[in-house]
């Protein structure tokens, strides 16, 4: 089995902002501690992977913070989405197989959205352009079995770990969710007590 794991990341907003507007939401979710511009949150609800859920929560979070949030799914490993929002509107999202749930042909498909230009926009990385749509050209190679090397190849939460590397977000912006904290299955350099919990009422 693949991992499963939801997140939002935050750019150029003050982590105590972050913990207010969960607390007055009444989200139950964890939030990183503040590295340099970003935070990341791990939302309890999300991690149903109810992409309406997940989006909306985005979306409010965008417009109540004045901020970019940059909202992600994993699904079994084998499936990345992600939603980015400026200033409570949507302005780019991505699904690296969309015909994961209901394919309707045998020949591959290839993934829909990512705006490399509006991404790297988004967090100030215009220097990243290339990097970024080079890691989708790949994603979509491997998508249409176009891929040489199998080393290549990029599928996933693979997609999500290159796009945060190579934005510069923080490394716990990727493969870790609500549950990951929760159950204190974290990499070994993270340790829990790092995150925040905000509980409903």
């Amino acid at each position: 089995m693949g991992i499963f794991y939801t997140n939002i990341v935050l750019y150029m907003v003050e982590r105590d902002r972050v913990l207010e507007f969960l607390e007055k939401e009444n989200r139950t979710a964890f939030v990183s501690p503040q590295q340099e511009k970003f935070v990341v949150i791990y939302d309890k609800e999300s991690e149903d992977q109810d992409q309406k859920v997940i989006i909306d929560i985005t979306r409010k979070l965008s417009k109540a913070l004045g901020c970019s949030t940059f909202s992600s799914l994993v699904h079994d490993g084998d499936v990345f989405c992600y939603w980015l929002f400026e200033n409570g509107k949507l302005v780019d999202e991505y699904n690296s197989t969309p015909d994961y749930f209901e394919s309707e042909t045998d020949q591959p498909v290839a993934p829909i959205g990512g705006n490399a230009k509006k991404l790297c926009s988004a967090f100030h990385k215009e220097e990243s352009l290339s990097e970024v749509t080079r890691i989708f050209e790949i994603a979509k190679d491997t998508a249409l079995n176009l891929s040489n090397d199998i080393n290549d190849d990029l599928i996933g939460e693979e997609i999500h770990i290159e796009l945060v590397k190579t934005l510069d977000m923080p490394l716990f912006a990727a493969e870790i969710g609500y549950y990951t904290i929760e159950n204190n299955y974290l990499p070994s350099e993270f340790k829990k007590s790092s995150f925040t919990q905000i509980e409903s009422i």
